[in-house]
Order: structure tokens, then C-alpha cells, then sequence
């Protein structure tokens, strides 16, 4: 019941939100969106920094992605490892230092916490990762200080987990090979991959800013369960694909600090009078992944696979992204009347609702 009330709760800020402009940026609700991308980070103790992104217009020449999440909805399946002199932490974990605050004039979240004596910093903002002139990926930054007197060992691992509507399976494509297999690269780490829902309506990009010391695209459970020098098994079947980029540990000294950085979002064709050399990948080239294209195929068994039909399914979603479409203006006519009653039977159903919570009690199911 406490589940469907929150829902109902987001939905209704949802259109708040929608009778402003799509630039908005809420701090109350947790919310920063724009024309493309609606960013949500978690500030409860079990969720604290931890974000999600949904498409708000996202590929503007497809409409199939508008209001669909591009990472899994719930906070605690992506997350981002910390290791300080060979101890493990998720980022979050750590000594607070700044709950994640919302710059209105950048356009950004930070946070930062600190482990041991190295101080993180996390900033979210977005970016035109692909094609000038369309802020349309999520940039995600580490910034590790080393505070303390002695030098230190520092790694750090960025994990995403994909979902495209509600398919956290996708297509995935690297080096122009799709990959129906767990597969990790090292000597020659591929620059930017994609990921497809397997109804082939929408995709989702990621790329690399900051090289990394290898990138691995696994089953989500395998890497989720091991936060940490996870090691990749070439033969088992990506059943619900996650990636994870990872910079190994290394010494940084007193005062020293390195940046972390990959962009991951959708991909809108650049802006006139735009760099044309701005991508030497023809891949870039094309508005859509067809997965069934003339690629490599990665399987490291036989080329006849039969999809894993157990649910690899994880708790039951606490949240629904309910993202109004809208553009740089208020709403007008028949769409006030038509929201004006959506929030009414809104607000009348959160009203019956708490009448049956207080009779009833009960706990939060997460």
C-alpha cells in the first residue's frame, strides 16, 4: 500500500514538474531533467548517491524512448566501487562530507564522501557525449583527492546497469560485435558501445572519457555480487547486461588527485556547423543499432544459444518514472483541464489511500 502511495507521490510531481519547463530542477523530489534526460539520485540512507537516468524526449527523432528508463529504475543496482589501500566500499559508504546537492546554474549533482584519506567527488551532469549541441548523455565523474600525509593505493569501478523500458537483457554491441556473452577487453578497449532493447525500439550509448584499465560487459548479478576484481566467465550468457569500467589500483601521492569519467546516454545527430571530425567511428554515423546486422558475433560456445528463460528479475520496483513530455513552455486549454483532472483523481486516490494506511498499518515492501 506505502508502495503505491510513493508512486502516486512521484507521479503527481511528475506533472508539477511538467507545468514548468523540461529544464527544471527539482531538489525536493531528487529530479534534474532537461530536454533528453531526467536524472534521479537517491538520498536515503540505504540509496545515498546512487542514481538512475530515463529518457524525457531522449532520441528526439524517436518516440519510442519518451519517458523509458535507460538504467535499471531502482537505485541500488548501479553503483560505483571505491578501493583505498585494498579495502572495498561502494560509493556512499563513506564519511559524508556533501549529501548530493543540485547546481542549478551548471546543471549538476555532487556529492562527496571521503574513505580514509582520500576525499571523492561524484558529479552528474549532463552532456553532448556524442554529437555537438545535444546534451543527451549523463556525464558520471570521479574526482579522488588524496588528503592524508602518505601516499595511498586508489582503484575505482563504474558499474551500470542497463534497462531499456523494462528489457534489462539488450543487445549488446562492442567493437562491432554483438555480445551474447559475458566478455571483458584490456589491450584494445573499445571507445563507445550501445545497447538495444530487444524489440529493437530504443537504444542507449555509452563512451569512455577517461581511459580506463579495462571494461567488462557481464550479467549484472555476477558484477553486483562482486564489487571488486570481478572476473570475467567467457562462457556465461549475458542474461541481463551490465557494464563496468575499471581503473586498477595505483599510487596516488599526497596531494594528488585523479579523474574518472565515461558518459552514458542516447544519441541525437549533431547540430549544424558542428565539428565534422568529431567522431571517426562510422558507427556514429547511423540513427539506429540493427541487431541483426552483418557483425561479429561474440560466443565463445556455439552459434545457436537458447535464451536462459529463468526470471533473473530482482526485488519488486519501489519506483515508477512517470516523465511528463513536455517542451520550453507551460501548459494551455484542453491539456490544463486534462492535467488539472489527472491531479485531482491523483490527489483523491493518495487521499483513500492514507485512510486505509491508518486502518490498516502494514510495512514498506522493498
Amino acid at each position: 500500500m506505502k508502495k503505491i502511495l510513493v508512486t502516486l507521490l512521484a507521479s503527481l510531481t511528475a506533472f508539477q514538474l511538467g507545468m514548468t519547463t523540461v529544464s527544471a530542477i527539482n531538489t525536493d523530489s531528487n529530479i534534474m531533467q532537461n530536454d533528453y534526460l531526467t536524472l534521479y539520485v537517491g538520498q536515503d540512507e540505504d540509496n545515498i548517491c546512487r542514481y538512475q537516468i530515463s529518457a524525457n524526449k531522449g532520441n528526439l527523432k524517436n518516440d519510442n524512448d519518451n519517458g523509458k528508463n535507460l538504467m535499471y529504475e531502482n537505485f541500488y543496482s548501479s553503483y560505483t566501487t571505491v578501493v583505498v589501500n585494498g579495502k572495498e566500499y561502494r560509493f556512499g559508504e563513506g564519511e559524508r562530507v556533501s549529501a548530493p546537492t543540485y547546481n542549478d546554474e551548471a546543471k549538476t549533482c555532487t556529492a562527496v564522501q571521503k574513505f580514509g584519506d582520500v576525499e571523492v567527488t561524484q558529479t552528474l551532469s549532463f552532456a553532448d557525449g556524442m554529437k555537438t549541441g545535444h546534451d543527451d548523455m549523463l556525464l558520471v565523474t570521479y574526482s579522488a583527492k588524496n588528503t592524508g600525509s602518505k601516499d595511498v593505493l586508489f582503484g575505482i569501478r563504474i558499474m551500470l546497469d542497463s534497462e531499456l523500458d523494462k528489457d534489462d537483457k539488450c543487445v549488446v554491441k562492442a567493437d562491432d560485435a554483438l555480445l551474447n556473452f559475458e566478455k571483458e577487453y584490456k589491450d584494445s578497449i573499445p571507445q563507445q558501445w550501445s545497447v538495444m532493447s530487444e524489440d529493437g525500439e530504443i537504444t542507449a550509448y555509452g563512451k569512455i572519457l577517461t581511459q580506463p584499465d579495462s571494461i567488462a560487459f557481464a550479467d549484472w548479478s555476477s558484477l553486483f555480487d562482486k564489487k571488486w576484481n570481478y572476473k570475467v566467465d567467457g562462457a556465461a550468457y549475458i542474461n541481463d547486461s551490465a557494464t563496468a569500467l575499471v581503473w586498477n589500483n595505483k599510487t596516488l601521492s599526497v596531494g594528488q588527485a585523479e579523474e574518472y569519467s565515461v558518459y552514458y546516454g542516447v544519441k541525437n545527430k549533431a547540430t549544424e556547423n558542428s565539428n565534422p571530425t568529431e567522431s571517426s567511428n562510422p558507427e556514429e554515423n547511423s540513427e539506429t543499432e540493427n541487431p541483426t546486422e552483418s557483425s561479429a558475433v561474440e560466443n565463445s560456445t556455439d552459434n545457436s544459444v537458447t535464451e536462459n528463460s529463468t526470471d533473473n528479475s530482482v526485488t519488486d520496483n519501489s519506483k515508477e518514472n512517470s516523465v511528463t513530455e513536455n517542451s520550453n513552455s507551460v501548459f494551455t486549454g484542453q491539456d490544463t483541464t486534462l492535467l488539472s483532472t489527472l491531479i485531482v483523481a491523483l490527489m483523491a486516490s493518495v487521499s483513500v489511500i492514507v485512510l486505509a494506511l491508518k486502518k490498516r498499518g502494514g510495512s514498506k515492501h522493498e
